[in-house]
């Protein structure tokens, strides 16, 4: 296994020790670890004291691997984005196509996976951006069921299983929308329901309003304004003459977000121009109101 000393320093120290110099040749086909170790090497301020050993590579059954990080000190390559972009670079050099999950994927078949580069920035470097990186390249084919399988470890599924897993999320998203839409329809069912059984109803009926309350919260503390969703409750005391607008007389509210707090309001909660005192008479428009469940 190769192995490679590198450095953590001060951000000046860096500055004034940074690499420089040409960076490796992507070749069309040579070794993906190869070039990293390169890369790495070249990006690397080389007058630096050489303290910690952060990038290592090997080999395992059906691939070669490489991992580590290290702090990157050229004037082409500074940060993991710079990383990230000459990886990009090289996949598209050997006819590929770099994915999201670094996946490095063969044009003409996206199932064949030229190798896997994966970048990010962490920070381990003082004074200056780290970069960390994760390498695998196959050693037998792209087909090699091990390969395959330390691909899975980075997301890789087949154009095949990709389709069916978005198709499958498709078809949740849609199920879910689709019990949403039923249930909305059958809750606008009951609504009218109950608004058709208070134009039918006697006065003394109680009578609710579904919106939202306005309030005023105080501790030994504070007061604090607030708001909830809740339900305005009153009985119905007559209608006009058309049935278009009723008159109630306020009976109390129900807010369930502030069921069992302890926090008093300082006074009744508002509803839009409605004060939930109880025994207040106010009129409104009857499409408004249902009958309480």
């Amino acid at each position: 296994m190769k192995q490679r000393i590198l450095l953590i320093g001060v951000g000046v120290l860096m500055a004034a020790c940074a690499a420089s110099g040409p960076l490796p040749e992507q070749s069309l086909s040579g070794s993906v670890v190869d070039y990293s170790n390169q890369l790495v090497s070249r990006t690397t301020a080389r007058t630096m004291d050489r303290l910690i050993d952060t990038v290592h590579d090997g080999e395992a059954p059906g691939y070669r691997w490489l991992k580590g990080w290290w702090c990157p000190r050229h004037p082409a390559v500074g940060s993991a984005a710079d990383v990230a972009r000459e990886f990009e670079r090289l996949c598209t050099a050997r006819g590929g196509v770099q994915d999201t999950k670094g996946l490095c994927r063969q044009k003409e078949d996206s199932d064949e996976i030229l190798f896997v580069a994966k970048v990010s920035s962490s920070r381990q470097c003082s004074g200056g951006p780290t970069a960390t990186l994760n390498i695998v390249e196959p050693t037998v084919g792209r087909q090699d069921e091990l390969y395959l399988a330390r691909l899975r470890t980075y997301g890789y599924k087949t154009a095949v299983e990709e389709a069916t897993s978005e198709a499958h999320i498709a078809a949740q998203r849609e199920a879910r929308a689709e019990q949403l839409r039923l249930r909305t329809r059958q809750e606008e069912a009951k609504r009218k329901v109950r608004h058709q059984e208070l134009l039918q109803s006697l006065l003394g009926t109680r009578i609710c309003q579904d919106g939202e309350f306005d309030y005023v919260i105080t501790t030994s503390t504070i007061s604090a304004a607030g708001s909830a969703p809740g339900t305005l409750i009153g009985q119905l005391d007559g209608f006009s003459e058309e049935k278009t607008r009723l008159r109630f007389r306020v009976l109390g509210s129900d807010i369930p977000s502030r069921h069992g707090r302890v926090a008093p309001f300082v006074g009744d909660p508002r509803m839009g121009e409605f004060v939930a005192t109880p025994g207040a008479v106010y009129w409104d428009r009857t499409k408004f109101w249902t009958v309480c469940e």
